[in-house]
């Protein structure tokens, strides 16, 4: 790992990437960040098969040849982690301490999960289920588990939903779920899961422990026999990646800048107060973003009077979505899309 990286677990691996690495547009491979949940699996690629089946019956597996020699498509998306930016949560949540570092953002390359489905007749079937080589014991049946997660059938017909099997142009590494994993744009990064082994088509709804227990908004008053809401679509956020906290800035004249996503709209604007909120004004956004992927912003800060400031950022999506002065609190942290302050110190020249 380089200095662009924080590691908070190590095993399982849990490495986040720092705000100033963010400026690029495209995260590189090493640098992105990465959630596991369990140990990261060995696989063999001479022996590994996707297997598709239909209520635990298989029906037909696909080599990594056979994936990688169908009509591909690419794009630039971005993933983060449900967590992220929990460690700012008061009261205290639970759950790994991300501070802003668990989202990156890259170029995919793969095949649409519905290229794979089209040839199946699934009028009557409920959910497509992705599941893992990797695994764990589930708390609540004590059995072990590879990890998944689910969609709607009309979810995975989504064309964007895709098996991804190059991240920047290259084979995905280890780390992020070689040889093939699922990514679905707009949605937390659990959901893309890693080391694709089986594409489970079901009658009945997906159970798991991480999809059905343990990302859910599970709020203040809940009972366990609630059925907490799902943890899904990326909340509108953005983030400053300069200045960064303890920053002190001697220059007359300079920018503040950073990044701004939502899994529910376009990125319509971002605004920046430089007094605590108090008052707002226009950042510029980047033209020609891709709408899965962040949307880089900058805003001139001209002549500042030398003293202690603290600089905030607020997006809206095309929804009217908004990123609120404090979210809505959960017993997880899941979801934290809080308005992001910096401290900054401005010196004389």
């Amino acid at each position: 790992m380089t200095s662009k990286n924080n590691e908070l677990s190590s095993n399982p691996l849990v490495v986040g990437l720092q705000l100033p690495a963010m400026a690029e547009e495209i995260t590189p491979t090493e640098n992105f960040f990465v959630r596991n949940h369990y140990s990261q699996p060995e696989i063999d690629i001479n022996s590994w098969r996707l297997k598709i089946s239909i209520d635990d019956k298989v029906i037909t597996s696909l080599s990594y040849e056979d994936i990688t020699s169908l009509n591909s498509t690419k794009f630039n998306s971005l993933l983060e982690c449900a967590g992220n930016s929990r460690a700012s949560i008061q009261p205290p949540v639970e759950g790994l301490l991300w501070d802003n570092s668990g989202v990156s953002s890259a170029n995919w390359t793969g095949i649409p999960v519905s290229d794979i489905l089209s040839e199946l007749n699934l009028d009557e079937y409920l959910e497509v289920a992705f599941i893992g080589a990797d695994s764990g014991i589930n708390p609540s049946t004590k059995q072990n588990e590879f990890f998944g997660s689910s969609l709607t059938v009309e979810q995975a017909r989504n064309p964007q939903v895709i098996l991804a099997y190059e991240m920047n142009e290259q084979p995905l590494t280890k780390d992020h779920g070689f040889p093939v994993r699922v990514l679905i744009p707009g949605w937390y990064g659990m959901a893309s899961v890693k080391w694709l082994t089986e594409i489970k088509v079901m009658s009945n709804a997906y159970y798991g422990f991480h999809q059905s227990e343990n990302y859910v908004y599970q709020h203040l008053g809940d009972l366990d026999s609630s059925s907490p809401e799902r943890v899904t679509s990326m909340q509108v956020k953005s983030l400053i990646t300069f200045p960064t906290r303890g920053t002190t800035i001697t220059e007359s004249s300079t920018s503040i800048s950073g990044k701004a996503w939502s899994g529910t709209g376009e990125i319509e604007k971002v605004d920046v107060s430089t007094d605590g909120g108090q008052t707002w004004k226009p950042a510029n956004l980047k033209e020609g973003s891709d709408s899965k992927a962040w949307t880089s912003w900058e805003f001139p800060w001209n002549n500042p009077t030398p003293g202690y400031y603290v600089v905030q950022s607020r997006a809206q999506d095309s929804n009217g979505n908004f990123q609120p002065t404090k979210a809505t609190w959960n017993f997880r942290g899941f979801g934290n899309n809080s308005i992001h302050s910096v401290p900054v110190r401005i010196k004389p020249d």
